[in-house]
This record gives C-alpha cells, sequence and structure tokens, in this order.
C-alpha cells in the first residue's frame, strides 16, 4: 500500500490565497478590476507603484510605463486567458457544485467580492 496523498480542499486551499493577500510585501489585485475599463488603469498603477524601487531605474515616468503595460496586454496571444468575462464560473457549476461551493467555502466567495451572500 502505497502512502496516501493529501489534496486540499477548494477553502483550505484558496483560504492560504486570501490570508496571503494581506501581507505587506504582496501586490494584491483582482482580475475583474485589471480587465474593467473603469478600474483597470488604477489596478496597473497598483503594480507599478507596488515595483517602483525596481522599475525607476528604467528612467521612464509612472504614465508611461502605464501606456506600455496596458499596451502589452495581448489577450488573443495568451495561453492563460479564457474568456475574459465576469462572472464565468457561474455557467460552469451545476446546482450540486454550487451547493457543495456553498457548504465549504461559501463565506470565502463573499469575502474575495464575488458574492454578497450565499443566494447565488
Amino acid at each position: 500500500m502505497g502512502v496516501k496523498k493529501h489534496y486540499p480542499g477548494i477553502y483550505e486551499e484558496t483560504y492560504k490565497i486570501y490570508e496571503w493577500r494581506k501581507d505587506p510585501s504582496v501586490c494584491c489585485i483582482r482580475y475583474e478590476d485589471l480587465v474593467n475599463n473603469l478600474t483597470a488603469d488604477t489596478e496597473i498603477l497598483k503594480i507599478i507603484n507596488f515595483l517602483w524601487e525596481d522599475l525607476r531605474n528604467l528612467n521612464i515616468s509612472k504614465s508611461e510605463f502605464l501606456k506600455i503595460m496596458k499596451n502589452n496586454i495581448d489577450t488573443k496571444n495568451s495561453w492563460t486567458y479564457r474568456q475574459g468575462k465576469f462572472g464565468g464560473w457561474r455557467e460552469e457549476f451545476t446546482s450540486r457544485n454550487k451547493a457543495n461551493f456553498k457548504k465549504v467555502a461559501g463565506d470565502l466567495i463573499i469575502k474575495l467580492g464575488y458574492e454578497k451572500d450565499n443566494n447565488w
């Protein structure tokens, strides 16, 4: 009989990330805020400000850096970019998936700001 592997559940795995984002050495942004036309510049500037000590020797302004970063977004050629729409997970979850997820991690999806309550 082999060694039994432990696979963490969604709550255990995601909660580590949730707590990790509070660390001052982490720059935490949400995908939804990064691709939203109203908040994208603010989110990209968060990244620039977070890395600024290492970037300032490039001798370009933050606004120039912002333009460069925005111009480098190429979703058509990115293997990590799936659909680029908000809440697509809702279409993937069956009613059974939803019930099980709410049971083990319902409060986490609320804390992360994806839902207001468990009525989804």
